[in-house]
């Protein structure tokens, strides 16, 4: 019998390995399933960023009121940057609660942020921001929100 055990504990170490290979398998398929959801929002949500400068954001549960912000559309994907980089605000929030709500006209959509580590996705979120914001109050604005330091304020939503 002893002189199986070395076989068993390779056979042993292998199905330990195989194991994880397939948890860490589950977990790329979860992930990849979060990347590749319904992002889209409907037709006129894109409408509504083509023809207007702001729309709400409410982040987490607990405020009761909408804020206006700056929204991008990268390759049907939508993104915002928090202008102050406060310590409190709608980033901070859905970066503890992911869950919010997003307000254009009458309509409201709920939503979850997650924030863009993509280096390649910033650099085009800060190109989105520069083509958008073009008239003469809002350049210096958009020149300033695409600046390197706000790569790390940059957060998407996604429809829930």
């Amino acid at each position: 019998m002893n002189a199986l055990r070395p076989l068993r504990e390779k056979q042993h170490a292998f199905t330990q390995s195989a194991q994880s290979i397939h948890a860490k398998d589950a977990k790329a398929k979860q992930l990849h399933f979060f990347n590749t959801m319904q992002r889209t929002f409907p037709p006129d949500f894109y409408e509504h960023l083509q023809i207007n400068s702001l729309t709400g954001i409410k982040a987490g549960q607990n405020r009761s009121t909408f804020l206006d912000i700056w929204m991008v559309n990268v390759e049907g994907r939508i993104f915002a940057r928090s202008w102050g980089k406060s310590e409190k605000s709608w980033f901070t929030t859905l970066q503890q609660e992911p869950f919010g709500q997003i307000q254009y006209g009458d309509k409201v959509l709920n939503i979850r942020g997650v924030k863009c580590e993509d280096p390649n996705l910033n650099r085009q979120i800060d190109e989105a921001y520069l083509q958008r914001y073009t008239t003469e109050a809002s350049r210096p604005y958009a020149i300033g929100i695409s600046q390197p330091e706000y790569a790390d304020y940059t957060m998407e939503f996604v429809c829930v």
